[in-house]
């Protein structure tokens, strides 16, 4: 059997708000020896506050949108399950959302979320976000009334991210194929509009001209490519 602040406030011979006030903590005329009675009486009745009841009087729901590119892509899978047991340990839950890599199912997915009132969306953004018009992605982005934090990408909106040193992690990769000789390194990298494949490309540049290995400036055009299994 469910019971009720009701049901606790019967037993106690309170009036409801005073159970009210003692179980919420909040600055109550409730004697600390009827406080004690009242808790007492909660505990053995094992009562549980109604988590809807709750989120609608303090204005938060405990959920967190997750909205990510490819669900079925490795790397995403890994990242919403990191962040998802994450929340749950601060109790929290997680609403995901894959986009499709589409730029219009993120604004869609934006707009609703805020609708559900979520208390804050985790953006890991679609390549095709990068493509748009720039106006209307900050003004879709600085506009959101609720926390927002972009992952997997850099922008210079005035919007929180967290990114990966991209050039940094390419550099390290082209360098370890040169210390095992190789000279010859392809590189394969995304559209124009991928913003981290450029970031790589930038670094695996850089790693070359340091090491005096010429480049076509072509990715595609590099004569071959090596394997991790090759090294």
């Amino acid at each position: 059997m469910a019971y009720s602040m009701k049901d606790i406030a019967k037993e106690a011979n309170v009036s409801l708000t005073a159970v009210s006030l003692v179980l919420n903590n909040k600055e109550t005329r409730v004697s600390e020896t009827k406080k004690a009675e009242i808790k007492r009486i909660a505990k053995r009745m094992n009562y549980r506050p109604n988590s809807a009841a709750v989120s609608l009087s303090k204005n938060i729901s405990y959920n967190i949108a997750l909205i990510v590119p490819d669900i079925t892509n490795p790397f995403f899978a890994r990242i919403v399950r990191e962040i998802t047991t994450f929340l749950n340990k601060k109790g929290y839950g997680t609403l995901l959302i894959d986009s499709e890599n589409s730029y219009k199912n993120e604004k869609a997915a934006l707009q609703n979320l805020i609708s559900r009132g979520v208390d804050g969306i985790l953006l890991v953004p679609s390549n095709e976000i990068f493509s748009k018009n720039e106006a209307e992605v900050t003004d879709l982005l600085q506009n959101i009334a609720k926390p927002l934090v972009l992952l997997n990408a850099y922008t210079d909106r005035d919007v929180s991210y967290v990114n990966f040193d991209n050039t940094k992690g390419a550099e390290m990769a082209t360098q370890e194929l040169i210390k095992y000789g190789h000279q010859q390194i392809g590189f394969i990298r995304g559209e124009d509009n991928f913003i981290n494949a450029l970031e790589r490309y930038k670094g695996y540049e850089k790693v070359l001209k340091r090491n005096g290995i010429p480049y076509t400036g072509r990715a595609h055009t590099l004569p071959c490519v090596y394997e991790i299994d090759q090294i």
